[in-house]
């Protein structure tokens, strides 16, 4: 089965072995560095970009995740740093990590590591195949679920456990990731969401409604800082915090705010 597949016509994609390594260097100027704390190894598979990146057309292959990581060793400093501080203030506890928009397995990697098991969704098939191999190239492949799913306003996920986290990069479908888990979220189940606003995708109120959705499920909204962020420092030695403590959205103006966003990165706190 396979829902969403190249466009150019490749059956499969060529795919390059990473040996990861987030540590107390910066790997691009003005993003984080990982503290001791923080810091953290594994192996990843990515497609080769290089023999994709002058494809004309949709590409599986040519994908951004995987030229950040050949070329820079790292994708989303900011949001892979707060993901590690929220997972190791928690690690232990048995909630699950629910990773909506999965990919190659980037951040489901990031709490498999630290013990976590994870529910991945994605909706093309070789993405998916391999995450599974990223699972096991690292040892984690019985602690990982993936589900080759089209998240839509009819997909409701069954699950009932407690989830930690719940990530959604869904090219502008991400408020279906929330109504899919409208029950867990109702009995309060879910204690962070890490979601991607995208009105560039979808303008008018799609995303405004969703954020305010999550306000009602009893959440504070926050932006997760980016390149020039000026409590780095901080950030760096304890990143939850530091976005609680500085980037919490103004409830008067959240609304039209949201609303005039091209893309950005959220974090929403139970």
């Amino acid at each position: 089965m396979s829902l969403h597949t190249c466009q150019v016509g490749h059956t499969s994609h060529e795919l390059v072995k990473l040996h990861i390594h987030l540590d107390h260097n910066r790997k691009i100027p003005d993003f984080p560095a990982f503290r001791d704390q923080y810091q953290c190894s594994f192996d990843f598979f990515a497609y080769n970009y290089d023999l994709y990146k002058d494809t004309v057309g949709y590409c599986t292959g040519r994908d951004s995740l995987c030229h950040a990581l050949i070329t820079q060793g790292i994708w989303e400093g900011f949001e892979t740093l707060l993901t590690l501080g929220i997972l190791l203030e928690n690690k232990g506890s048995g909630k699950v990590f629910l990773d909506f928009g999965a990919n190659l397995g980037w951040y489901s990697m990031l709490a498999l590591i630290n013990g976590f098991s994870v529910e991945a969704f994605e909706a093309d098939s070789e993405n998916l195949q391999t995450l599974m191999k990223n699972a096991t190239l690292n040892g984690k492949a019985d602690c990982v679920q993936g589900h080759l799913c089209w998240v839509d306003e009819n997909y409701v996920y069954p699950g009932t456990e407690d989830v930690l986290l719940l990530k959604t990069d869904m090219e502008g479908l991400d408020p279906y990731a929330i109504s899919a888990c409208k029950q867990l979220f109702e009995k309060g189940k879910v204690d962070y969401v890490f979601a991607e606003i995208s009105p560039i995708l979808k303008p008018g109120n799609w995303f405004p409604d969703m954020v305010e959705q999550m306000v009602y499920y009893g959440f504070s909204v926050f932006q997760i800082p980016n390149k020039g962020f000026e409590h780095m420092v901080e950030f760096e030695n304890n990143p939850l915090n530091t976005v609680v403590k500085y980037c919490e959205l103004n409830s008067g103006t959240r609304y039209e705010y949201v609303k005039s966003l091209r893309q950005e990165n959220f974090l929403f706190v139970k």
